[in-house]
């Protein structure tokens, strides 16, 4: 594990998880308003309103794409993070750049996490503790993954179908057992987030079959989760989906043709802009079994219909090369723009 966290200090070893004592960064925000960002702004009033104290949430899969704006996102709302991911010399860098755009008095603890083994799971929650992490509001199961390759079932490897079913959803179901095993310790609970994905409603997933296979099962586990919440009369805990669309993430381009990435420009964000959206509702979700969705079936038929117009060459041209606005931007070379940290 990350030794810097040992005794619960935080990344550069200033202040503890309690948030007392904020290193002296500058904040430099990456979110990209958006065009209802007044609408966005209110809700996060309301946010502020029914949720009075900060919040501690678990991200998995926070080392990148999403799931790091996401975390970036809690944090710059006030809530203290958890980022879990496999790669540790790439999560201690996003973590940086989250605690340099975090709220005043905000923690992030960024710790190695592999969501597919127990043990990892089981040693992530022994050093949240040690951390001086006493409790968890929120636990987000972002991580996932398509083995990034754009293949039939059977061209793939065993190796990459296990990877892709182990990650998206034994790692889900591990994880919710963990969250769960966790929050009924809480008199007040908490709520668990899970993520859908391309075939979710059962349509075909020609070429990452693997993949959505294990996104349509997230609904029915949301499901079976409450439903046996409910059964042994646990209140206080919910368990819900969100829904973020086409994001653009190493996942979505990885193997993309030149004319889906051109495609691309109607319907997909950029992840801070989608994180910015989805934040305030989770943190204003109460109950059970409540779906957050980014982009529904209405707008999505708009936004194709408008493409043309208000959206082509937005982010790739027909050429499939991704659009550069200004000298200062920097992409991967899959064609995701990469944290001004790492430029």
């Amino acid at each position: 594990m990350l030794a810097m966290f040992v005794g619960g200090l935080s990344v550069d070893g200033r202040r503890s998880w309690t948030g007392r004592e904020r290193p002296p960064y500058s904040a430099s925000a990456t979110v990209r308003p958006r065009q209802n960002e007044g609408r966005v702004a209110r809700l996060r009033g309301k946010c502020r309103d029914l949720n009075m104290k900060s919040k501690t949430v678990v991200v998995t899969g926070a080392s990148k794409g999403l799931g790091l704006e996401l975390a970036r996102e809690f944090a710059k709302q006030g809530h203290s993070v958890v980022m879990g991911s496999r790669d540790v010399g790439v999560l201690e860098a996003a973590a940086k750049s989250v605690q340099r755009d975090a709220r005043e008095g905000v923690a992030v603890l960024p710790l190695q996490l592999d969501v597919r083994e127990q043990a990892s799971i089981e040693a992530f929650w022994a050093e949240m503790k040690q951390s001086g992490v006493g409790s968890v509001d929120m636990w987000v199961n972002n991580a996932g993954t398509n083995a990034y390759n754009r293949v039939a079932v059977y061209e793939q490897s065993a190796e990459d179908v296990a990877l892709v079913v182990d990650t998206n959803l034994k790692g889900t179901l591990l994880c919710c057992r963990q969250a769960i095993l966790c929050m009924r310790e809480q008199p007040f609970g908490g709520h668990i987030f899970n993520v859908d994905g391309a075939g979710v409603f059962g349509t075909p997933t020609a070429g990452y079959a693997a993949y959505g296979a294990t996104k349509r099962a997230q609904p029915q586990l949301m499901k079976s989760l409450n439903a046996e919440l409910k059964g042994s009369d646990i209140q206080n805990i919910g368990v819900h989906l969100i829904s973020p669309g086409l994001v653009l993430t190493d996942l979505l381009l990885a193997g993309s043709t030149p004319a889906i990435r051109f495609f691309f420009n109607f319907l997909a964000e950029e992840p801070a802009t989608v994180a910015t959206w989805l934040v305030p509702r989770m943190v204003a979700t109460t109950g059970r079994g409540q779906y957050h969705k980014y982009l529904k079936v209405p707008f999505a038929f708009l936004k194709i219909a408008t493409g043309f117009v208000f959206r082509q060459n937005r982010y790739f041209d027909r050429a499939g090369v991704r659009v550069r606005r200004s000298d200062n931007e920097r992409f991967s070379t899959s064609g995701v723009r990469l944290p001004e940290d790492t430029q």
